[in-house]
């Protein structure tokens, strides 16, 4: 009875041993399965934090040229610093280094290479010539990225076109910007690795990605003319005691442009020391009443519409005229002037009395056909359509203060490229 009792005993001790053993297999099993399926993306990115990193290779950007294929924008070598700070071998020789070369205390490099992590930036698009004793250290932490950086040899020359990047060299002015799909390349990507006692490599199982350089971009721009109308636009308005001032060379024949000039200027390279206001391209963005340099094409209608001849004549009321309640005047105090005169000596009255002539509807149909009031289809962004009302909201006045350059507004290239139409033949 005894033998039976203790062959049941060591029976339920087996079972319940094996229970045991089973519970603790399948909650094993369980804490398995959550690990490899239900946590594995939380675990691999854990893991991949620390022992992968995704490096970037900048794309070379495409380069500006002018169209004598003189380089107008390109890239300079400059480096990124970062640190591995479990890595740094002598952290307070690299702080002072970068305090010499940057400004920045020696406490607040010491700062950034204490902290808890694999990675932290040091500079960014540092030039060669001022880190060359960094670059010199042989520490396993140190991490020297060579990068690209924009370059404007001229400096300020065609800097109100050309435009500029920011510190990732991503366009934001000019041409920059709106080609800058274009222009920006794609960059590549190498997968690194670190092992147990933290060395790097290459991963092999994912291949280095090479960059693709961005598109270059050949403009109309001569980089000669661009620099006289400059140097010329400058002395000019110095001369005058002018504020601003803009200047555009265009070949009338084809359409191209020269040279853009703009005064203020600014050095591209350095684009953060100056204003927003100085930057903007003014031959696009800035509308005035061009005034007399109207009357070329007041005269083009009245000679279209056969309204008048040359040697046909106009009494100019000896420079003062009154008309609907306003007093018009000349310069200077003119009698009988033929057409040609009134065009070279540019009187007011004369070209108003002539102007007479032709019906509101012609002209603003003529003004449309010349250009203004709408792009001239540059292709520049930020361009302005000038102000050119329509016929029906006109006054009585408005045709007779139009012919000679008020009630409307134009760009220094709708003038430009007017101007050009009447030299070629028509053609904008």
């Amino acid at each position: 009875m005894l033998q039976t009792n203790h062959s049941k005993f060591q029976k339920g001790r087996l079972v319940f041993l094996v229970l045991v053993i089973c519970l603790f297999w399948f909650a094993l099993e369980v804490n398995l399965f959550h690990l490899q399926v239900i946590s594995h993306d939380e675990y691999e990115r854990i893991a991949n934090n620390q022992y992968i990193k995704n490096i970037e290779i900048p794309a070379h950007r495409g380069a500006i040229y002018d169209c004598n294929g003189n380089v107008m924008a390109t890239n300079v070598i400059h480096y990124d610093l970062a640190a591995d700070p479990k890595m740094i071998e002598n952290k307070n020789v690299l702080a002072k280094k970068c305090s010499e070369a940057f400004g920045n205390s020696v406490d607040y490099y010491l700062r950034r290479l204490n902290r808890n992590t694999n990675f932290v930036y040091l500079a960014r698009r540092a030039p060669e010539n001022e880190i060359g004793s960094i670059l010199e250290l042989e520490d396993d932490g140190l991490i020297k990225g060579e990068n690209f950086r924009r370059f404007y040899p001229y400096n300020n020359y065609a800097a109100h076109l050309l435009g500029f990047t920011d510190t990732d060299d991503n366009g934001i002015s000019g041409i920059e910007k709106q080609y800058q799909d274009e222009l920006e390349g794609k960059n590549g990507i190498a997968v690194l690795q670190y092992d147990g006692p933290r060395r790097i490599s290459y991963n092999p199982d994912k291949p280095l990605v090479w960059p693709k350089r961005g598109k270059n971009i050949y403009l109309t721009i001569d980089k000669n003319i661009q620099t006289i109308a400059e140097q010329e636009l400058a002395a000019g308005i110095k001369k005058c005691n002018g504020k601003a001032g803009m200047a555009i060379v265009m070949d009338p024949n084809t359409g191209e442009v020269l040279a853009m000039a703009n005064y203020p200027q600014f050095d591209a390279n350095r684009q953060n020391d100056y204003p927003s206001d100085i930057k903007r391209n003014r031959t696009i963005t800035d509308v005035f009443e061009p005034g007399s340099t109207m009357k070329i094409f007041s005269s083009a209608v009245l000679l279209q519409e056969r309204s008048i001849t040359r040697n046909d004549i106009v009494f100019c009321e000896n420079g003062k005229y009154r008309l609907a309640g306003h007093t018009f005047t000349d310069t200077k105090q003119y009698a009988w002037l033929s057409f040609m005169g009134v065009v070279e000596k540019s009187s007011n009255i004369g070209m108003i009395k002539l102007i007479d002539a032709i019906p509101s509807v012609t002209l603003f149909k003529y003004l449309l056909n010349f250009g203004f009031g709408s792009e001239t289809g540059i292709g520049l962004e930020g361009e302005e359509t000038g102000i050119l009302n329509h016929y029906k909201n006109w006054s009585g006045i408005s045709k007779h203060s139009i012919s000679i350059g008020y009630e409307i507004s134009v760009t220094a290239m709708q003038l430009t490229a007017a101007y050009a139409a009447i030299i070629n033949g028509g053609y904008l």
